[in-house]
């Protein structure tokens, strides 16, 4: 026999047994997937429950809220019609929501725009409950609206009343 075709020929069996040995076992290392003696076994037939889906509230909520970053950047961006139009998408998922209406105002007081500035700031004075903080803030707001027109009074007496936050 050729000791070219020996020498492949053992080389052959030397892999061939190689790859039949088995891997030594640590014994200190705990074997995954052991059930503790006891232990209820896991039924795949019935996987666990998965947590419930968010509700739609929920969902709403965070959409309202990431609009309102979104906003924010635009405005401090000076992108005032884009800040507009985000806090107006957010109203149509949270119509409700006094801090919505604050700085869709506030927004619009900002583009010069007082006479509706003042009635989404009423609005948000409307729909505010159990907030103080956003009721002065909105009050306030009512005040940089009525300077912006020029009724200087009226904005000395609310801010006198809402400075404090006696309202």
């Amino acid at each position: 026999m050729n000791p070219t075709r020996r020498l492949c020929g053992a080389l052959f069996a030397g892999l061939l047994l190689a790859g039949c040995t088995a891997t030594p076992v640590d014994s200190t290392k705990p074997l995954p997937d052991v059930i503790e003696p006891g232990a209820a076994v896991p039924d795949p037939s019935n996987p666990p429950e998965a947590p419930p889906p968010p509700s739609k509230g929920d969902r709403a909520a965070n959409a309202t809220l990431a609009l309102l970053n979104q906003s924010e950047r635009l405005r401090l961006n000076g992108d005032i019609p884009a800040a507009i139009s985000t806090v107006e998408r957010a109203i149509r998922l949270d119509p409700n929501n006094a801090k919505l209406w604050l700085e869709l105002g506030r927004l619009q007081l900002s583009a010069g725009k007082e006479a509706q500035a003042e009635q989404l700031v009423r609005k948000s004075i409307a729909l505010v409950r159990d907030d103080p903080g956003t009721e002065q803030a909105a009050w306030l707001t009512l005040a940089d609206i009525s300077e912006a027109k020029g009724d200087l009074e009226q904005a000395r007496a609310i801010r006198r009343q809402w400075r404090s936050g006696a309202g």
